[in-house]
């Protein structure tokens, strides 16, 4: 019974739902602080008032500097829909949060190097937009 009950067995049974839990929290946590902070911020008058192609590409950007995974990006594009902002302004703004992040982007660079990520941020934007 002690061999299977190793030290690193006991950190995984207690820290594995420790991290999912917090995980769930700070992504939901994060989602309804976004959804109060878009309909507030002077980003909803850009995004409601402007024309479309200004609007898809102010969605973009800003899905790109934020540093968030897509299991935080989900409650972003909700609170966009709940602005009714418009789905294409939401997709926009899914498709670069994920695809454009700074640390991937680094990491990018650091591997494969600029030429390589150049393309693939215009890409990536060009198809978000």
């Amino acid at each position: 019974m002690q061999e299977w009950l190793s030290n690193e067995r006991i950190w995984f049974l207690v820290g594995f739902p420790v991290v999912i839990i917090l995980m769930l929290y700070l992504s939901v946590m994060l989602g309804l602080k976004l959804q109060g902070a878009w309909l507030k911020s002077s980003l909803y008058l850009v995004l409601s008032k402007g024309p479309k192609p200004l609007r898809l590409v102010s969605a973009a950007v800003i899905g790109a500097v934020t540093p968030f995974c897509s299991c935080t990006s989900v409650p972003g594009f909700i609170a966009i829909l709940e602005a009714e902002l418009g789905m294409d302004t939401a997709l926009a703004f899914l498709i670069a949060s994920p695809t454009l992040d700074p640390a991937g982007m680094a990491i990018l660079v650091w591997l494969l190097g600029l030429k390589f990520s150049l393309i693939y941020l215009i890409c990536c934007f060009l198809t978000a937009v």
